[in-house]
């Protein structure tokens, strides 16, 4: 369950940290 739940978050996190980096080329 942990082990799941943390995976899930880095998931999210990691969509994230993708969505920022080909954003930030657009906008700046």
């Amino acid at each position: 369950m942990r082990n799941c739940l943390l995976r899930s978050n880095f998931y999210i996190v990691f969509m994230l940290w993708v969505r920022v980096v080909f954003m930030e080329p657009i906008f700046g």
